[in-house]
């Protein structure tokens, strides 16, 4: 998950820090950090074979899923030939603080397999599709056999020593790498200059390519990076429980009025709505101060930097071409035609080099986002205010609540309005639900 709802948020309300349908021929010359983890997901589940009983993963003949294979083997020729420089980070331990998403994600997978089941007893096969893919669980040999493959192809392969967005975001905010891709929005918590999401769409007409640029994202929010992290836990993280009837605009308006999550509890919010686990300077602690690879760690087999992914790619890498026909064609049972041609084209890639990107050679200043473009949370996007209740339902609240003005909203009306607004999405009313704050 990462941040709940944080792009569609950055997309409705600072719409300058995104690029929509990013084509990977942009990255021509730029290292891309990404996240191997979620690429082994997303090819589990988008190269399948058959539909309904028969809807299953590609195979060798020991019946081993190989559909992760045939993915990364694929999407990688397709950025080299676009001129990327991928580096592929693997997750390493997680947070102690991830403990309960790690369980709340097992939990989905169970029942989607509990749903699998149910789906094919009623013969439904478009369900049985959808359950299969909720289930799917990438197991440590898959990992294992990705890493393998990646280094026979001679592309780099960073073990994280714990998230591996975290080390993506590293990586892209000190230089190593243009842009950390990854579908985990928190990329941006830990300070990734750009976020890369869908970098290997299938259909870009659902799921385009984006690209998020976190300091127009502060810029037009108006915030800086303090403020950003805690209205991102506030919204919603894998570190903490959420709480009650607080979403993005909630979020954000809290942080914009208080400053800090301290001063927020402090203010008001009404103790029996915050969860108790809710560990947020722990959390923040996390996005600020996360265990990453050292960028400057030389590797002592060549005395180099092992994050100098540039040279790494000028130096003209060679793939283990006997090695990889043995991982795909003996071990796997992969078309030895296919792989073979496929091997060529590594070569061919891998010989040319690196090219610089061709903004490497100037300096490019986007244009500074107007005043009347920052996102005020308290106004709609037609200029006019939105109702602000803040003071009504905290300490300074003057009017009798037992006293109701005939067609007025009332504390009910208000909550229901703000809870489905807010589930519409951003740009929505921002009155703060109804009892959130305490009548002191």
């Amino acid at each position: 998950m990462g941040i709940k709802g944080l792009i569609p948020f950055i997309r409705e309300n600072a719409p300058k820090a995104v690029t929509v349908d990013v084509k990977q021929a942009n990255y021509n010359g730029r290292v891309i950090a990404i996240d191997a983890s979620t690429c082994l997901y997303q090819f589990m589940v988008a190269i399948r074979t058959g539909t309904g009983e028969n809807y299953s993963n590609l195979t060798n003949d020991r019946g081993e899923t190989t559909s992760h294979l045939s993915g990364f083997l694929n999407r990688t020729l397709k950025l080299l030939e676009a001129g990327a420089k991928p580096v592929y980070v693997f997750d390493g331990k997680a947070p102690s603080l991830k403990s309960g998403e790690l369980a709340n994600r097992k939990a989905r997978k169970q029942q989607a397999l509990e749903d699998y089941e149910k789906a094919k007893d009623e013969g439904d096969a478009d369900k049985m599709q959808k359950m299969a893919d909720r289930s799917v669980t990438v197991t440590r040999e898959m990992q294992e056999q990705t890493k393998k493959l990646l280094r026979l192809m001679a592309i780099p392969v960073i073990e994280a020593p714990c998230e591996a967005e975290a080390t993506c975001a590293h990586f892209s905010k000190t230089g190593a790498a243009y842009a950390a891709a990854t579908e985990d929005a928190d990329a941006l918590c830990f300070g990734a200059k750009k976020l890369i999401r869908n970098l290997f769409t299938t259909d870009a007409k659902k799921r385009p390519t984006l690209e998020v640029d976190l300091q127009r994202v502060l810029e037009q929010l108006d915030i800086d990076m303090n403020k950003f992290v805690d209205f991102c836990i506030l919204s919603g993280c894998d570190y903490t429980d959420t709480i009650q009837k607080v979403g993005s605009i909630t979020a954000f308006q809290l942080i914009k009025q208080h400053g800090s999550i301290e001063t927020a509890l402090a203010s008001g919010i009404d103790k029996s709505r915050v969860p108790e686990n809710f560990p947020f300077q722990e959390a923040r602690d996390l996005f600020f101060k996360h265990e990453v690879t050292d960028v400057n760690e030389i590797d002592p087999a060549t005395g180099k930097k092992k994050c100098d992914f540039t040279a790494y790619y000028a130096a003209k890498p060679k793939p283990d071409t006997e090695g990889l026909k043995k991982l795909m064609i003996e071990e796997n049972q992969f078309a030895d035609e296919r792989i073979t041609k496929s091997i060529e084209r590594l070569q061919k890639l891998l010989g040319q080099g690196t090219q610089l990107a061709f903004e490497s050679f100037f300096t490019f200043q986007a244009p500074a986002i107007a005043a009347k473009d920052k996102f005020d949370p308290f106004k709609k996007k037609d200029g006019k205010k939105r109702a602000n209740h803040l003071g009504a339902l905290g300490k300074a609240a003057g009017a009798n609540p037992a006293k109701k003005r005939k067609g007025a909203l009332t504390a009910d009306k208000l909550e229901a309005a703000g809870e489905n607004k807010e589930n519409a999405g951003a740009g929505s009313s921002n009155a703060l639900p109804s009892g959130l704050f305490k009548d002191n």
